[in-house]
């Protein structure tokens, strides 16, 4: 479903139980989005059914999948698809985002095959980024950058040191 700023608005009006914004994450997420990068996934933007609380408080549909997405989606001033799934179940928040995040060198391993050493590649790249951002967790490796990697090594630039 397409989202744009306004839909988003509307949906973080149901973000009333969930966890607190990181916004590291919103911003990373709107650059994706403004440099054309951000991908159509199965990982939905969720709301559960009401509900009532243990306390018996009843509470309306409530977002319990998706926050960061639909604050970059406001923040990026974009219209970006996304996998919607209504009718969840309250119970299911505390199983969503649950298992290890992949890192960096995982990603590559299964987008890049041609990458012998991926943990090696995803260090040296996030070393380099390193020199140049003053935050490490605010720099993600994506395909281009490590495609302009290759493609520098491929020009046969100069590496100091190694007689080339």
């Amino acid at each position: 479903m397409e989202v744009t700023p306004e839909v988003a608005t509307r949906w973080l009006e149901k973000n009333t139980h969930n966890r607190h914004i990181k916004q590291r994450v919103v911003d990373a997420f709107t650059e994706t989005m403004k440099h054309g990068e951000w991908k159509l996934t199965a990982e939905p933007i969720a709301f559960c059914n009401p509900w009532k609380d243990t306390d018996g408080t009843n509470f309306p549909e409530t977002l319990i999948n998706g926050q960061h997405r639909l604050w970059a989606v406001i923040q990026s001033g974009m219209t970006i698809k996304f996998t919607v799934w209504w009718g969840c179940e309250p119970e299911e928040f505390g199983v969503i985002d649950q298992g290890p995040s992949r890192t960096q060198a995982d990603i590559l391993q299964i987008t890049r095959r041609d990458i012998k050493h991926p943990i090696r590649v995803a260090s040296a790249i996030s070393a380099i980024m390193l020199e140049y951002h003053s935050e490490a967790d605010r720099v993600r490796i994506t395909d281009l950058l490590v495609k302009a990697g290759f493609r520098l090594h491929a020009s046969k630039a100069r590496c100091p040191g190694r007689g080339e």
